[in-house]
């Protein structure tokens, strides 16, 4: 009786029933989910092509075209782990893509129903790097540079992707979805690593238009330095527009009065970014940026090393309506986006 009880109770308690940020946007949304495969690419995992299952929501019932903005999820993340932010975007007209990087994401499911879970190996060298009794700094770079290397690839395959089957839009076999898309309007986020990576991509790409950081580190704006075994700033001019979101966790590293460490580049960002945004979101922790401090209160405080001293909800909503209105500044030039007074 009381494993019965067990069973029935422990889900409950993990995933209570709650209610989800509401859509602010006019239009209704639509989702589909797709595998894309690379030609180019091999899986360091596997060495077999790389596969990226991803999801999409977009606007219903319209003939317009409309920005592409694409997420990248945390370090054992999944692709709904902002789910609520895709949703009001696309009711606001935006394609929204957010990828699963397999073996770095928690779980992910092909459209064959294959599922690929975490690996491993991965999950040790993200939890050990956290340390400094583990890795080396400079053990601890070449990692970043492995992960960022798989994250940045899957993004930029992605994208390619998405735009090769735009602009094949006109032919009748082509998903409905990408006619929707304006291709020269891209927006890149992601959370914690997936941050880190999109920060990376507005780098590289140049038909990328705007960042969205949320909580996470410039690794593409850091070296190591062997001369003094830390990491540094590059500091090397970042034209794209980004808007960086911080947790207490974050932005007390960030204020530790060091020009150091794997938040060097964001310590800086107002000297090498051309146009830059920094909110501090004071009381949330990590994973309070993710839907699952709705979702799992429970998880999200064991995961977050204690309980946030924000309403989660009502965090959530705010973080939404800050991505909402910086996409809407840089990719439709809809008002002016202003981190003032936040």
């Amino acid at each position: 009786m009381i494993l019965i009880y067990a069973v029935v109770l422990i889900p409950a308690f993990l995933f209570p029933q709650y209610q989800a940020p509401q859509r602010t946007g006019k239009y209704d949304v639509a989702t589909a989910q797709y595998t894309y495969t690379s030609d180019t690419i091999t899986d360091y995992y596997t060495g077999s092509k790389r596969q990226v299952n991803v999801g999409f929501w977009y606007p219903m019932n319209t003939d317009g075209k409309y920005p592409l903005v694409v997420f990248s999820h945390g370090a054992f993340g999944i692709k709904n782990s902002n789910i609520s932010s895709y949703e009001d975007l696309a009711s606001h007209g935006y394609v929204v893509c957010s990828i699963d990087h397999p073996r770095h994401s928690f779980y992910t499911k092909s459209e064959n129903g294959k599922v690929v879970l975490v690996d491993k190996a991965y999950m040790n060298e993200v939890t050990y790097s956290n340390t400094d009794a583990y890795y080396t700094k400079k053990e601890t770079y070449d990692l970043i540079q492995k992960w960022m290397k798989i994250r940045t690839d899957d993004i930029s395959f992605t994208i390619d992707a998405i735009l090769q089957y735009a602009a094949q839009s006109q032919q009748s076999d082509i998903i409905e979805l990408y006619q929707l898309i304006d291709c020269d309007k891209i927006g890149v986020f992601g959370h914690s690593m997936g941050a880190a990576a999109s920060v990376q991509i507005g780098r590289e790409r140049k038909d990328v238009d705007a960042v969205i950081n949320i909580d996470g580190p410039y690794f593409s704006e850091m070296v190591y330095d062997s001369k003094i075994d830390e990491f540094i700033a590059t500091k090397e001019p970042y034209d794209t527009p980004i808007l960086n979101i911080y947790s207490d966790q974050v932005w007390v590293q960030l204020k530790d009065g060091t020009n150091t460490g794997v938040y060097a580049g964001n310590k800086i960002s107002d000297q090498i970014c051309k146009e830059v945004y920094d909110v501090y979101l004071k009381g949330t922790k990590h994973l309070t940026l993710t839907d699952l401090a709705i979702v799992s209160p429970f998880l999200t405080n064991l995961l977050n090393g204690g309980e946030a001293e924000v309403d989660a909800r009502e965090s959530i909503e705010f973080e939404n309506s800050l991505i909402l209105e910086f996409f809407n500044a840089t990719l439709k030039g809809e008002g002016k986006f202003s981190s003032e007074n936040l």
